[in-house]
């Protein structure tokens, strides 16, 4: 189960929690994995679960969030590989881009989105109107 220290990104939906549960230091699992769950926090209970049928294709061991979309589906920010999906309440994938831009870090190139938020065209319009 996610720690709070593994929760990077979080909102409440119908009361419930929403969680990028990153995974890199699992006391259930030898194998490290990442998932998103949808949590109840009166009962406990996680309510909806997102992971990859074979758990190492979906990892990302920092950053990253979720976020669950007016339609029903949510957003994934795998952020580690620079991957944002979204995915259907069954787990399909609607459609996917993963980051092109490689920038240096630690002697290392890297595609890495720390968070990513997808906004609906009435938002990109109020946003417009405000500024």
């Amino acid at each position: 189960m996610a720690s709070v220290e593994s929760v990077l990104a979080s909102e409440r939906r119908g009361g419930h929690l929403l969680l990028f549960d990153n995974g890199p230091h699992r006391l259930d699992h030898s194998f490290p994995f990442s998932r998103v769950l949808e949590i109840d926090p009166a009962t406990k209970e996680i309510v909806w679960k997102y992971q990859e049928t074979r758990v190492s294709d979906f990892f990302s061991p920092r950053i990253s969030n979720a976020q669950r979309l007016p339609n029903g589906n949510t957003f994934i920010n795998e952020g580690w590989f620079g991957r944002l999906f979204e995915v259907t309440r069954e787990g399909d994938v609607v459609w996917e881009y993963v980051n092109p831009y490689f920038g240096a870090r630690q002697k290392l190139q890297i595609n890495a989105v720390q968070r990513a938020y997808r906004y609906t065209a009435a938002e990109i319009a109020r946003a417009r109107a405000a500024a």
